[in-house]
């Protein structure tokens, strides 16, 4: 996470493309340590986990799309 941070800090506002998912913790991560995301796209082989992710990530511009990251 402190590599990923150190390169991000660099940049103002940006897109997030998280792969695998789940239940959105790590783009819970990076919300709280970049503040400027402007917007987050996560992928996920199910939905199953992305009502949980859409709650934890309140006040996230974040859309899911239900693919295979392969």
């Amino acid at each position: 996470m402190v590599m990923i941070k150190e390169k991000l800090a660099k940049r103002s506002g940006g897109k997030i493309l998280d792969v695998a998912t789940e239940a959105g913790w790590f783009i819970d991560k990076l919300k709280d340590a970049f503040r400027d995301i402007d917007e987050v796209v996560g992928i996920d082989i199910s939905d199953e986990d992305f009502e949980e992710a859409l709650q934890r990530l309140k006040g996230v511009s974040v859309s899911f799309i239900v693919m295979d990251g392969a």
